[in-house]
């Protein structure tokens, strides 16, 4: 438990935050960042979105992640491990080869697609921003 808090820049609006921890740790609901400890979920002082501060234990080092835009990748995380090991095992010049490189291609683009998502919601949420039905 520290007695001054952290300040840290907002993965989402680069406002600044300032973060109290305290000694409780959080359980840690992400598969693809098992090693990492939760510190602290708290929601930024701007954009009102949650923020998770995440604390590596062996090296010090800490990570604020935006939580929704990490949870896209984290549904797909056993997918893209799976394929990931099949890759490996497959011969590079077989067929098999090339069509679990699709695969990946396609749960990639998935990934990157649902992360866009997220931020063109965060930016109409914050702006005000009314769209019109044609």
């Amino acid at each position: 438990m520290s007695i001054f808090p952290k300040i840290k820049k907002c993965p989402c609006c680069t406002a600044i935050n300032l973060i109290r921890i305290n000694g409780v740790t959080y359980d840690n609901q992400f598969k693809s960042i098992e090693d990492l400890t939760l510190k602290k979920i708290f929601s930024c002082r701007e954009c009102k979105q949650q923020l998770g501060l995440f604390i590596n234990q062996s090296e010090r080092k800490e990570k604020l992640i935006w939580l929704e835009h990490y949870k896209c990748y984290d549904d797909h995380f056993n997918d893209l491990s799976r394929l990931e090991i099949e890759k490996h095992k497959s011969k590079k010049a077989s067929k098999k080869y090339f069509v679990i490189l699709k695969e990946i291609r396609k749960v990639k683009n998935a990934i990157s697609l649902s992360q866009t998502k997220a931020k063109i919601k965060l930016k109409i949420q914050n702006r005000g921003m009314l769209i019109r039905q044609i």
